[in-house]
């Protein structure tokens, strides 16, 4: 997977990082482990603490960390057509699923909330706001 972003991750913004995205010289972590971090945040909803905790950054460095790459990824991933083809789906969907009238879904998804450290900017502070969590919060989609 990494191989296959490399090329595009210099253009990655670490939000309120002091540092100037990929040139900053006070990185905690190499690149892979910081993206192998956020799958295992994506996939295991860890909380950012235990995270921090095992790689040795503060949490406040993975929050930030978590955040960039949530938004690259989404942005790059955006420009591929990941739609399977006709009747891939079909193949794996559950018979319940075709006798309960779902036979034409497409893919099947779940999310995950995250809380992640507030931002210093307001507005991405009211668009990670999660009121149900009543928290900041980033989802990922599984």
């Amino acid at each position: 997977m990494f191989e296959a972003i490399e090329p595009f991750v210099h253009i990655m913004v670490y939000p309120d990082c002091k540092g100037s995205g990929m040139e900053t010289k006070s990185r905690k972590l190499d690149l892979k482990t910081d993206m192998l971090c956020f799958f295992a945040i994506c996939r295991h909803s860890l909380h950012l603490g235990v995270v921090s905790w095992m790689t040795a950054p503060s949490t406040s460095t993975v929050s930030r960390n978590f955040c960039a790459w949530a938004v690259f990824l989404s942005s790059l991933f955006e420009c591929l057509e990941l739609k399977p083809l006709p009747g891939f789906v079909e193949e794996f969907l559950p018979r319940e699923f075709i006798e309960a009238g779902y036979a034409d879904t497409d893919a099947l998804g779940d999310a995950t909330k995250t809380w992640i450290g507030q931002s210093e900017n307001f507005d991405i502070n009211n668009i990670l706001f999660s009121s149900y969590k009543n928290h900041t919060t980033g989802k990922t989609s599984v």
